[in-house]
């Protein structure tokens, strides 16, 4: 389902019956605190009234308008999820013309709803999935009234800053979680209105499929099956994979307490530095001076160059006496992805070349902190790539590094 979505008005917002996801009120505090002269810019409303116009002109060349008394089965889904959701606003339905794929969106302009659907959705579902498919496409409006605007105005920003190519990646990354979990805190509301979980997953599943008879069940099956065997979260841009939206269905009803949490690790899936947000940025960067920490915890290994290179990192370094991960720091590193195993083990491996003076002394101090991190198969072949060595050659070295890290006293 797509979404084109603005705001205009926001005074007869009653409390949402809906909470917000944590990350999104996370990302909202985040640009707040350090972009808030970006803030003040984009909660300027009068900043989007042409782009409105300009739309609310296409919306009417491109679309027939449902009406209430011709359409009365539409809009008596229309107005149970209204009332579910406690929307007050009124709300127009459009039909785009020509032959479209299935699909809905919404837009939000001077105080009204305009809910656009294409394609055969409403001969496609019954009444029940239509309230379910309004519900979702009310509770964006919901979530982008809240405080406000705020969180409307944040996903404008992070958009903004994420399409701003001179940024960080991280940005971009925030920007498609928080869209993913935009689409998850729809699919909330729609599963407040109806309460039942079955009907959120047909619904999804006839618009996506095509089909006109589908099985939630066997589908949530499929979906653990799917996350079994694949660790590495959602590929999406602006929607979260069916199999996840299952799922999270099924958590949110099931065990709401803990379903939020369970929902964001299945999107994002392992700790991957290719793909951090900008809370794993922040994460990865402590880990990262931790790993440094316990590394060069050894007096000997505390010389000059690896101060340096040390603080090349991190200007504020310092050495930690006998530094140890805790145990929750290795409940996550355990389970990073390869590439962020890939990083930890090229830094290792920069600190052991860094002084040529400690010999190979380094090799054994890294390959004990590898160990640790279960990552000492990468960091061996890291090694024998990254120094030419065979097999054979590189275990005659490691058996020299242990004996020489005896005499050390470690």
């Amino acid at each position: 389902m797509y979404l084109y979505y603005c705001i205009q008005e926001t005074s007869r917002v009653k409390a949402p019956v809906v909470s917000p996801l944590n990350y999104h009120v996370q990302v909202r505090d985040f640009i707040k605190k350090n972009e808030p002269r970006v803030w003040a810019f984009f909660i300027d409303k009068q900043n989007k009234e042409k782009e409105l116009e300009k739309f609310k002109l296409a919306l009417l060349k491109n679309t027939y308008r449902l009406d209430e008394e011709v359409n009365a089965e539409v809009y008596t889904a229309l107005n149970k999820a209204k009332e579910g959701l406690s929307f007050e606003y009124p709300v127009q339905v459009y039909q785009i013309e020509g032959d479209q794929d299935m699909n809905a969106g919404i837009v939000f302009y001077q105080g009204e709803a305009h809910i656009v659907l294409s394609g055969s959705i409403i001969s496609k579902l019954n009444p029940d999935e239509l309230t379910v498919l309004f519900a979702h496409e009310i509770s964006h409006a919901i979530l982008w009234n809240m405080e406000d605007g705020q969180f409307e105005t944040t996903e404008r920003i992070i958009t903004a800053i994420a399409n701003d190519y001179s940024n960080s990646a991280s940005y971009h990354e925030t920007a498609r979680v928080f869209n993913l979990c935009t689409e998850i805190f729809a699919d909330k509301g729609a599963l407040k209105v109806c309460g039942d979980k079955n009907l959120v997953i047909s619904t999804l599943l006839k618009i996506s499929t095509g089909l006109d008879r589908v099985s939630p069940a066997k589908y949530i099956e499929q979906a653990k099956e799917i996350v079994a065997r694949d660790k590495q979260g959602s590929e999406g841009h602006t929607h979260p994979e069916n199999y996840i939206r299952a799922l999270a269905a099924e958590w949110t009803q099931e065990e709401p307490e803990h379903a939020e949490k369970k929902i964001l690790k299945l999107i994002q899936g392992s700790l991957n530095v290719e793909h951090l947000d900008i809370f794993q940025q922040e994460y990865m960067q402590e880990q990262t001076k931790k790993t440094l920490q316990v590394l060069l915890g050894p007096q000997w290994f505390r010389t000059d160059p690896t101060e340096h290179l040390a603080k090349d990192y991190f200007r504020n370094f310092k050495f930690i006496e006998q530094a140890k991960f805790t145990k929750e720091e290795l409940t996550i590193l355990l389970k990073v992805d390869k590439s962020t195993k890939e990083y930890l083990s090229y830094l290792l491996m920069d600190f052991c070349m860094v002084d040529p003076d400690l010999s190979v002394i380094p090799f054994a101090q890294a390959s004990t902190v590898a160990r640790t991190l279960e990552l000492e198969d990468i960091f061996d072949k890291i090694v024998m790539k990254e120094l030419k060595l065979s097999k054979h050659t590189f275990k005659e070295m490691k058996r020299v590094w242990e004996v020489e890290f005896e005499k050390v006293g470690e």
